[in-house]
Formats: structure tokens, sequence, C-alpha cells
């Protein structure tokens, strides 16, 4: 138990780092000439985005634990990988479908979760090394 919970702390503050970089670092701009499509920073929810990202990383690390018998940092890393080129496909391709982003927005969505998904990988398989039924 205590692994899994280093594991999602560890993963949460991986993940509040990366979103900066990417969200408030690379995306700033993009973000700012298509303002009129997102919520005001006044209307943003900023405790709910942190929940959310706690919550994502707790399924994931319980993911990691539950489908893979024998855990080691590469495991961590293919499973991350997966998991990310699947959100990132719907995240970020996929909401470029629907939503009037740029396609730098939506290339960006896709990379970031592709990288945060293998860092959050390599993260859980260094730290969960443990069976627990």
């Amino acid at each position: 138990m205590k692994q899994r919970l280093i594991a999602t702390v560890a993963i949460s503050v991986l993940w509040i780092i990366l979103d900066y970089l990417f969200h408030g670092v690379i995306l700033a701009g993009a973000y700012t000439a298509t303002s009129a499509i997102w919520r005001p920073m006044a209307e943003m929810k900023p405790l709910l985005m942190n929940a959310t990202t706690v919550l994502t990383a707790l399924v994931f690390v319980l993911t990691f634990c539950q489908m893979v018998p024998a855990k080691d940092r590469q495991k961590g890393i293919k499973i991350g990988l997966l998991v990310g080129l699947i959100v990132g496909i719907g995240n970020g391709l996929g909401s470029y479908c629907y939503l009037p982003i740029t396609t730098q927005i939506a290339s960006v969505w896709f990379i970031a979760a592709v990288v945060k998904f293998t860092v959050a990988g390599a993260a859980v398989g260094t730290i969960v090394t443990k069976n627990i039924d």
C-alpha cells in the first residue's frame, strides 16, 4: 500500500510539473490566440484540475499493480507508453476533430499525453516492486 501511495504522489507531482511546461510554457501563446474557446481564468477550476490529476495517477498506479504481474521499470515504461498513446490519440487528435483548436495544440496534447504516461510508467515501475493482492 505504501508503494502505491508513494507512486501516486510522485506521478502527480511529475504531471503537475509537466503540465506547467506543456500548457503554461509551450502552449501559452496558442492558448492566448484561441482565448475565445476557453473558460476565462476566473472560471477555471484549479482544485478540480489537481484532483483529476491525482485521481488519474491513482487509477494508473492501480492498473499497473493489477495488470502487470512481474513489476519493473521496463514494464512500467511499456504500459505507460501504450496508455499515453491511447490518451494522446483521443485527447489530442480526437479533440481536433470537434474543437476549434490549432494543429499545434492538438499535436502538443498528443505528445504531452505520451510523455506524461511514459514518465508515469517509469516512475511506477521503479517504485512499485511488490505484488499485493
